[in-house]
């Protein structure tokens, strides 16, 4: 079931809120337009296009196309405008029975959506991220625009801007129709989005399969979405194990209790045993603590909780224009999610060098993020090879796993002014198919403090791709619902409850300090239904 929940705060009762939206006359719904009256769209299949009730979805008419695959739709305030990836045509047709008065070669061999204008005729190519303004009367190309999407979708216009969505990265784009520049990105509910259209209440979107026609409730960039929830049970554990003759002492296992956020429900939380003490954090985080006074060659410390879990999908609508100042949200805030610690090296020279460089020339906020992001792709790639070095030796290296990441991202960040958490999870793997899973991997992302919004997420690396790769924008402002919150904070260190970790944290001593000292100290999620 998809679900959509606007706002800032959990829902009451019907957590996410269902979705606005009217069944299709298909599942290859292709294509979108509004009339003034009706909704239109095609099968890119059958060749045929539907009108349909903006209220039900109702079907009340059919119309014949003179082609196979159409791709988009537009209505020109007296016609109907048809692209066809079949022919690489479009066609202008007579509302009432459907039949050709024009057609014209489109410009591109893959024609993906269509919007029309005062201006003329807009066309988004399949193949990239360039939309064609056409003159409908020759069928010339009066004038292109670049474009950051990838893989177009749908093309609508509002009266001042285009709308384009971008399949790569499940978002529509609200484009400057002078510069081709996004004013802002709406994350979308449904990433199978074929065809836009602007009518009744704002944004209304075709999807391909059983998505249907859903109306998008908000495109002026304030609040998030909430969508695709699932159910889980996770369990979460640690285990000391002494493997040796040389007896452990002071064994002691921390686990963070997992919190309940906008995007996520924790249900009858239960703990292996009694935990020996809780503690609490300066920022309000719960913990467990067990502790065991000594652990003999096979002794164990283990510790454990199990939760039902709801968790959705959240993506934010950001807008620059709606940021407010981040000097003044500096003094509402903790100084701790702005100061330095040892692996954030803001301190360094060449840590405010790196800073200065990433921002370059951006100063809208959003810009800046973007461009520290984007910093930190071309400076680091992704390798997993265990151990955390700090942001410095990051970044001259070259390689990173997601903590060395966020780590370099929370410092960039931190020295342009801006406020910065930890976000630590469990990651429910694409490849369980729906089944069990054991996670052994784990993840961290981060979140900026933006005054106007509050804390949203941006992941430091999953979206790093390899250069000869379209840039992509998945998880900006955006977390899937496979990744189970367990952990916040501002910061790490020795005086935090988990030091840098983020799930949990094994401690323990050895009696004798010379001889054998092996033992297992390993953390665990075990998924399942």
């Amino acid at each position: 079931m998809l679900g959509l929940l606007v706002g800032s705060a959990l829902a009451a009762a019907d957590w996410p809120a269902p979705v606005d939206s009217r069944p299709a006359p298909s599942n290859h719904a292709y294509g979108l337009a509004w009339d003034g009256r009706s909704l239109w769209t095609a099968d890119y299949d059958a060749g045929r296009m539907f009108e349909l009730n903006p209220d039900s979805g109702a079907i009340r008419r059919s119309l014949g196309l003179p082609c196979r695959k159409p791709t988009g739709l537009a209505w020109d305030g007296r016609r109907f405008w048809v692209a066809s990836e079949s022919t690489a045509r479009l066609y202008r047709l007579e509302p009432r029975r459907g039949r050709v008065e024009e057609t014209l070669p489109a410009p591109v061999q893959r024609p993906a959506a269509l919007a029309w204008t005062p201006e003329g005729l807009w066309l988004a190519d399949r193949s990239g991220g360039t939309l064609y303004l056409i003159d409908s009367r020759k069928g010339q190309v009066l004038r292109t625009l670049s474009t950051e999407a990838v893989r177009p979708r749908g093309l609508a216009w509002d009266g001042q801007h285009l709308w384009l969505h971008c399949a790569l990265n499940q978002a529509y784009y609200c484009l400057d129709p002078k510069t081709g520049d996004p004013i802002r990105v709406v994350y979308s509910p449904s990433g199978l989005a074929r065809g836009l259209a602007w009518g009744p209440g704002g944004l209304w979107v075709a999807c391909r399969g059983r998505g249907g026609i859903l109306h998008v409730p908000f495109v002026d960039g304030d609040g998030f979405t909430l969508s695709d929830p699932i159910t889980k049970t996770i369990t979460m554990t640690h285990r000391i194990e002494n493997q040796c003759d040389n007896p452990i002492r002071n064994a002691r296992i921390t686990l963070a209790v997992p919190p309940t956020t906008e995007r996520q429900r924790v249900h009858g939380l239960v703990w292996s045993g009694s935990p020996t003490r809780w503690i609490t954090d300066p920022w309000g985080a719960s913990f467990a603590v067990f502790q065991a006074g000594r652990l003999a060659l096979g002794e164990v410390l283990e510790a454990s909780w199990t939760a039902r879990v709801e968790i959705a999908t959240v993506r934010w609508c950001l807008d620059d224009r709606r940021v407010g100042d981040l000097a003044s949200a500096r003094a509402s805030l903790a100084e701790d999610y702005y100061a330095d610690t040892e692996n954030y090296c803001l301190s360094q020279p060449a840590t405010q060098a790196h800073a200065r460089a990433a921002v370059d020339e951006a100063t809208l906020p959003l810009a800046q993020i973007a461009a520290i992001r984007q910093y930190l792709f071309d400076k680091v790639e992704y390798v997993l090879e265990g151990g955390w070095q700090d942001a410095l030796t990051v970044l001259e290296r070259g390689t990173g796993s997601c903590s060395e990441y966020t780590y370099c991202f929370n410092g960039l960040l931190r020295a342009n002014g801006f406020a910065t958490r930890n976000i630590g999870s469990t990651v429910y793997s694409s490849r369980a198919g729906g089944g069990p899973w054991e996670d052994r991997v784990f993840h961290r992302w981060l979140e900026i403090y933006l005054p106007g919004y509050g804390w949203v997420p941006f992941d430091a690396n999953t979206d790093d791709v390899p250069a000869d790769q379209p840039p992509r924008k998945r998880r900006w402002g955006a977390v899937v619902n496979r990744l189970f919150i367990t952990h916040i904070t501002p910061r790490g260190g020795e005086d935090t409850p988990l030091y840098w970790n983020y799930n949990s944290l094994g401690e323990y001593e050895w009696t004798r300090l010379w001889g054998p000292r092996r033992a297992l100290n390993q953390r665990r999620a075990y998924w399942s239904d």
